[in-house]
């Protein structure tokens, strides 16, 4: 009897420390709280007592930068359930015209480390890698500021000068009947600047806002009266046909003909120094030692008074030859029509 009592006793303070065993058990298995963890999209499941976001981080070890992120308040209450996110921040690298700056960041995107690192730009700026480009370790992202202007300017308009007949001016002087003026044209022109440097540029529009005005140079065409030095012998020459006009003046003949220019410096064949006012003819049409007048035919200029003095194995029948101090003059002359005015 004593003993089935004694057994009854043992089993009683087995089955106590049992029921307290399982008690603790069940109270810290229920403690335990299943938190999701992601790290840089790897995931896993990870069983705790942590209270807060905070002891969590601090119980696993986990390190978080000033960069990087992490979805939850550290002092938030943990829960069962709950998923902490954490993405952790690169570096990145933007060039800005010749300026370039390096940032950590945990964005995804092109678009959004540009808004997260508050690095404006608009849609004339170009933006490469494109905006929705998912960064990639060591990207560079080249921001490209583009400007884009219209401007106005102004631009002169050269005047043209005219020449007119005037038949009450002396021969061989000019007038001027009008003075010229430039004109004005305004010139829109759209721009583009790429960091600050122009890149393209093109005309958009053109109006001319003041109109030029010729200047009108008036010539003297009238003849020039020569008095008569008397009857003058000239030996009997085969001369070749000229195109001749007798001017109502006594004294004085017109013949067109073509000139060129030369401007070698020498004796002439009669004897004189070549220079200004010295051209050469053929002396079976105009004879050496004749004063003669030049007149331009096509606006070039008159050349003036000359004297007949040389002579040119090229100058045959009705050619002259003008002497001009210039090379340059020469060539540009080149071969002309003109009027030849014989004053004796």
């Amino acid at each position: 009897m004593h003993t089935i009592l004694k057994n009854k006793k043992w089993l009683l303070a087995m089955g106590t420390v049992f029921a307290i065993a399982l008690f603790s058990f069940v109270l810290h298995n229920n403690s335990f709280a299943e938190v999701k963890l992601t790290v840089d999209n790897e995931t896993k499941t990870i069983k705790t007592a942590s209270d807060t976001v905070e002891e969590f981080i601090d119980e696993n070890d986990i390190y978080i930068g000033d960069s990087d992120y992490i979805n939850l308040n550290k002092d938030e209450k943990l829960e069962k359930g709950m998923e902490v996110i954490i993405k952790r921040s690169t570096p990145v690298t933007i060039k800005i015209g010749n300026q370039s700056i390096t940032r950590k960041t945990y964005k995804n995107t092109v678009k959004d480390i540009l808004n997260t690192l508050d690095i404006e730009y608009d849609v004339n700026d170009r933006v490469e890698p494109g905006l929705s480009t998912t960064y990639e370790k060591n990207m560079v992202i080249n921001l490209t500021r583009v400007e884009k202007k219209e401007v106005v300017e102004e631009d002169k308009i050269q005047y043209n000068t005219m020449y007119k007949d005037n038949k009450s001016l002396d021969l061989g002087k000019t007038r001027v009947a009008q003075e010229g003026s430039e004109g004005v044209k305004e010139i829109t022109k759209s721009q583009v600047f790429e960091n600050g440097k122009l890149v393209k540029e093109e005309v958009v529009s053109e109006k001319v806002v003041k109109e030029p005005v010729n200047k009108i140079v008036e010539k003297g065409k009238k003849p020039i009266t020569v008095a008569s030095r008397g009857k003058k012998t000239t030996p009997k020459t085969t001369r070749p046909k000229a195109t001749t006009s007798r001017s109502s003046t006594k004294g004085s003949k017109t013949i067109t003909m073509t000139a060129t220019a030369y401007n070698l410096q020498g004796n002439t064949a009669s004897g004189v120094p070549s220079g200004p006012g010295k051209i050469a003819v053929d002396p079976s049409v105009i004879p050496l030692g004749t004063r003669l007048y030049i007149e331009s035919l096509d606006g070039w200029g008159d050349y003036g008074y000359a004297v007949a003095a040389d002579t040119g194995s090229a100058i045959r029948g009705n050619k002259v030859d003008l002497f001009y101090t210039s090379e340059n003059t020469c060539l540009r002359f080149g071969r002309r029509k003109v009027k030849v005015h014989i004053l004796d």
